[in-house]
């Protein structure tokens, strides 16, 4: 270990999230997105390659981009600003917050779920040319929209390009007609438009 720290945090960044994030950057480069387009950082493709997830997945996937800036950009449905938020209020995991809730405190719980949370890490983003898309559902009971819009402040202020696209509609709708064809055709064009 480094002894890279979180920001706004002293503790370390943990091997887990490290071998995480190295996980995702193979599963990624086997999965290429845009024909051609699938480089790793040492490579003379200048192009890079794309990271797309929706959920849980999206936490993982940006702390990923954050720390390799061969993803030349993201697209990512359902954003929160950290893990423990979610778990802690989302209609479909607040029960594993009711399991913990008489031993640990919320501020607790996003301490130590900040490692694998992506607020932390976008200040790696400033500068870098990567870019997002952040799909949500304003209706969504799981990643509430008041933690979503949270996430695309942070990244505003930080200097990041940040797009999104809310959809009236809530967690699960947005993979079901209508929603679902808006919010296909807006991630494939960016992801297009990203790596062209």
């Amino acid at each position: 270990m480094t002894g890279e720290s979180l920001a706004g945090t002293s503790a370390p960044i943990s091997w887990s999230v490290r071998t995480l994030v190295l996980r995702c950057k193979l599963r990624a480069k086997r999965l290429p997105i845009h024909a051609g387009a699938c480089a790793g950082s040492n490579s003379r493709d200048t192009r890079g390659w794309a990271w797309s997830e929706r959920a849980l997945g999206s936490a993982v996937g940006s702390i990923t981009m954050a720390h390799d800036p061969a993803v030349r950009a993201g697209g990512f449905l359902h954003v929160s600003t950290y893990f423990a938020d979610a778990v802690r209020t989302g209609m479909s995991t607040m029960h594993v917050w009711e399991g913990m809730r008489t031993k640990v405190s919320e501020d607790e719980l996003r301490r130590y779920w900040t490692p694998i949370s992506p607020v932390p890490y976008m200040h790696r983003l400033r500068d870098t040319g990567q870019r997002l898309l952040m799909v949500s559902g304003r209706y969504d009971p799981t990643f509430w929209y008041e933690f979503t819009d949270e996430m695309f402040r942070n990244l505003r202020d930080e200097g990041i390009r940040l797009e999104t696209f809310v959809l009236p509609c809530g967690h699960y709708s947005l993979e079901l007609a209508p929603f679902a064809l808006p919010a296909a055709l807006r991630l494939g064009l960016f992801l297009f438009e990203a790596l062209a």
